[in-house]
């Protein structure tokens, strides 16, 4: 059975960004760090309206030419694997996200992203993404980009 639900993006506050690790977020990965003005990147959650907690979070700036996404994460309740998992395509949501500020900056979709060595058949199979030579970066292109906006955002 599918279900649609409607979501929105807002920026994260820091308090937020703290209570990430305490609800079984990646420890690794310091979502504080993007909530500041000095911050390169800032941080954006993936929220359902009517509710609080947060499905994912993306952390992305815009660079010359294209967004760079510096930290992409699915709430635990969402990733892959979970049997009781709630959402599911939340990280292909965020990233649609950022493919469509960078239209709106006149980047046409251009994203790009370090990738963890065990995602990057994900990027490559399921979003359309391109990896640079025998690194973990990736890009994603236009054609991309614009199949995952039509996908989730019309």
């Amino acid at each position: 059975m599918c279900i649609l639900t409607i979501a929105v993006f807002k920026k994260m506050a820091l308090n937020e960004a703290i209570s990430l690790r305490k609800l079984g977020w990646e420890p690794a990965f310091d979502w504080s760090n993007y909530c500041n003005k000095r911050s390169l990147s800032q941080a954006y959650k993936l929220i359902v309206p009517g509710n609080r907690m947060i499905e994912g979070a993306v952390s992305y700036h815009l660079d010359e030419g294209f967004a760079f996404i510096s930290l992409l994460e699915s709430a635990p309740s969402n990733r892959y694997g979970n049997p009781n998992r709630i959402y599911v395509n939340v990280a292909d949501v965020l990233i649609g996200e950022v493919c469509r500020q960078s239209i709106e900056s006149g980047f046409e979709g251009y994203v790009s992203l370090v990738s963890k060595s065990e995602k990057i058949s994900y990027y490559v199979d399921r979003i359309g993404a391109h990896q640079m030579g025998g690194t973990t970066r990736m890009y994603i292109d236009s054609i991309a980009a614009n199949r995952l906006i039509e996908l989730y955002y019309y």
